[in-house]
C-alpha cells in the first residue's frame, strides 16, 4: 500500500513539474560539421557550398564555410550553421528539397564526412565585439574529468584583461563529447596571417596588474593540472 501511494503521488507529481519547465533559448550556439573534399576539387565544392548556402541557409540559419589551415586536419572543411538554439534546430533546413540539393550540387565534390557537433559559447568566459574576421586560431581543450569548473574560474579571469585590451576571445563548450580531447574550444580572431607577426603580446603584465603580483605564474601552474592536451589550428573562412 505505501509503495502504491507512493507511486501515486508520483503520478500526480509529473505534470506539476511539466507545467513549472520553462525554455531558456538566450544562449549561442553553433553546428559543425566537418568534412573533406576530392582532391583537386576544391573550388568546385566551395562554389557549390556557397550556392547551396544562399538558397537555403539565411537568418539564424546562416551557414560559414571555414577552411582548417594547419595542424592533423588541414585540408578539411568545416561547414558551420548558426547561431541558433535547439529549438530553431526543429525547423532547421533539412529532408526534402534542400536534402535533394546538397545531394547533387555539393556531394559530388565530397571525400568523406566526418564528426558533427554543436557547440555553445560560454558568455561569461567571452569577449567578443563581434567583428566578421577572415581568420580564427581554435585552441581544442581536453580536460580532466570534472575540472570544468577550474578551466572556468581561469577563464573568468582572462576574460577580464581581454577587456581591458580589446582583443575578442570566446569560450565554446562541445554538447556531446566523445573523450576525444574535445571538451572546450578557447577561440581567438584575426584578420590578416601578418598580424601573427605583431609582438605584442602584454597578457602576463596586465593579468598581473589586474589580479596581483605573481598571480599569472600562479595560474599557469593551475592550467597544467586541469589540462590534459591542447590541439591548435588556423581556420580561414571561404570567401
Amino acid at each position: 500500500m505505501k509503495n502504491l501511494k507512493k507511486l501515486m503521488l508520483g503520478m500526480l507529481f509529473i505534470p506539476v513539474m511539466a507545467m513549472g519547465q520553462t525554455s531558456k533559448t538566450d544562449y549561442t550556439m553553433v553546428q559543425l560539421s566537418r568534412m573533406k573534399c576530392k582532391v583537386g576539387k576544391n573550388m568546385e565544392f566551395e562554389a557549390a557550398v556557397k550556392k547551396h548556402d544562399a538558397k537555403y541557409h539565411t537568418g539564424k540559419y546562416a551557414a560559414v564555410l571555414w577552411s582548417i589551415e594547419t595542424g592533423s586536419q588541414a585540408g578539411d572543411y568545416v561547414w558551420a550553421m548558426g547561431p541558433l538554439t535547439y529549438t530553431d534546430m526543429d525547423k532547421a533546413p533539412g529532408a526534402g528539397e534542400h536534402a535533394k540539393d546538397w545531394k547533387d550540387t555539393v556531394e559530388p565534390f565530397v571525400q568523406e564526412y566526418g564528426a558533427v557537433e554543436y557547440w555553445k559559447m560560454d558568455a561569461d568566459l567571452s569577449f567578443r565585439d563581434d567583428k566578421s574576421q577572415k581568420r580564427q586560431t581554435v585552441w581544442l581543450i581536453d580536460l580532466e574529468r570534472g575540472d570544468y569548473y577550474k578551466f572556468a574560474e581561469f577563464m573568468k579571469k582572462v576574460v577580464v584583461v581581454n577587456k581591458k585590451m580589446g582583443d575578442e576571445v570566446s569560450t565554446w563548450v562541445n554538447q556531446y563529447g566523445e573523450d576525444d580531447g574535445r571538451d572546450v574550444a578557447i577561440v581567438f580572431t584575426f584578420e590578416t596571417f601578418a598580424e601573427l607577426d605583431i609582438e605584442d603580446w602584454k597578457m602576463k603584465d596586465e593579468y598581473n596588474k589586474a589580479h596581483g603580483e605573481g598571480t599569472w605564474d600562479n595560474a599557469l601552474d593551475d592550467w597544467n593540472e586541469f589540462t590534459k592536451s591542447i590541439k591548435r589550428s588556423i581556420w580561414s573562412r571561404v570567401e
